[in-house]
């Protein structure tokens, strides 16, 4: 599922990008996307949601992609929502690739767990 998904994903979210819609002005037009995927593809987790996530994936992943690519759509969402440098994504990511998607949480985990203490000491 990963590389098909996820380029699937990215193409969603290239398209809602070079749309130019937001989450105010066109929630709209996502909500009836969403809708008509849905009816197309009912097992694939098109919500509007999802959507605005795959629009976010694109826009913050555009020099990671074949990293993310093989990563599981919940590892990417993850990067996504805890880390906010291209860098530390590209981290995370490559980490997950050579260790496997598994270590993704622990690795992160252990690398905010060593910057806290860092900054306590």
């Amino acid at each position: 599922m990963n590389s098909a998904a996820n380029s699937m994903y990215w193409n969603l979210g290239k398209l809602l990008s070079e749309k130019k819609l937001e989450e105010g002005y066109g929630s709209g037009v996502v909500k009836q996307l969403s809708v008509d995927l849905k009816s197309e593809f009912p097992d694939m987790g098109l919500s509007p949601r999802n959507l605005w996530n795959m629009k976010r994936f694109y826009q913050q992943n555009t020099k990671l992609l074949q990293s993310v690519a093989v990563l599981p759509w919940g590892h990417n969402l993850l990067l996504l929502d805890k880390i906010k440098t291209i860098e530390e994504v590209m981290f995370y990511a490559n980490e997950a690739v050579v260790k496997g998607g598994l270590t993704i949480y622990c690795s992160m985990r252990l690398r905010w767990t060593a910057i806290v203490e860092s900054r306590i000491n």
